[in-house]
C-alpha cells in the first residue's frame, strides 16, 4: 500500500488532467475566443455601470436646472405681484394651489427668510423652512437636491433666491 498523501496527490492530479485534457482538446481559435469573451464581458460590465452612473447624473442636473428655472418664473410672477399690490393671503394661497397642481410637481411651496419676514411680514405658516434641506438652502445659498427612491420615485429641489437692494426698484429677492 502506498502512504494516504500520494494517494490524495493522485485523485487531485485526476482532476487536473481532465481539465488539461480539456484544454489541450481545444482548438486555438477555442483557446483565443473563451479568455477574450470572458475579458469582453467584464470590461463591458463596467462600461455599463459607468454609463449609467454618468447618464443619471446628467438626468438629476437637468432636472434641477428644470426646477431653478420654474422657480425663478414663479419668483418673477409673486414679485409682480407684489409690486402691483395684489399679494394679499388669499392671493398667495391661490398662486401656491395652482403651482401645485402643475405636471410633475408633487409639492410647492415658498419659504420665506428672516430678511423679509422682518421686511414684510412672517408671510402664510407654510411660507417657513419646514426641514434641514430648507435651512442647508438657505444658510449655503446653494440648490439642495433630494432624492427619494422609494414608492414614487421623485427628486426634491430647494431653490435659494438671495435678498438684493433695488430689485425692480424694491428691496425684494432675487
Amino acid at each position: 500500500p502506498q502512504p494516504l498523501s500520494h494517494q490524495w496527490e493522485r485523485g487531485a492530479n485526476k482532476g487536473r488532467t481532465k481539465m488539461k485534457n480539456w484544454w489541450y482538446g481545444l482548438t486555438l481559435r477555442n483557446k483565443l475566443q473563451i479568455p477574450t469573451q470572458l475579458l469582453l464581458l467584464a470590461v463591458l460590465t463596467c462600461a455599463q455601470i459607468l454609463v449609467m452612473k454618468q447618464f443619471e447624473k446628467k438626468m438629476y442636473e437637468d432636472a434641477a436646472q428644470n426646477a431653478k428655472g420654474s422657480v425663478m418664473q414663479s419668483f418673477l410672477a409673486l414679485n409682480g405681484m407684489m409690486l402691483a399690490g395684489n399679494i394679499n393671503p388669499a392671493e398667495r394661497t391661490m398662486f401656491f394651489k395652482k403651482m401645485n397642481e402643475q405636471e410633475h410637481v408633487l409639492n410647492y411651496h415658498l419659504v420665506r427668510g428672516k430678511v423679509i419676514s422682518d421686511d414684510s411680514g412672517p408671510g402664510l405658516p407654510e411660507e417657513n423652512a419646514s426641514d434641514e434641506l430648507d435651512q442647508a438652502a438657505m444658510s449655503s445659498n446653494a440648490v439642495q437636491m433630494k432624492v427619494r427612491n422609494d414608492d414614487a420615485h421623485s427628486m426634491r429641489v430647494v431653490v435659494p433666491i438671495a435678498v438684493k437692494q433695488n430689485f425692480w426698484f424694491r428691496r425684494s429677492s432675487g
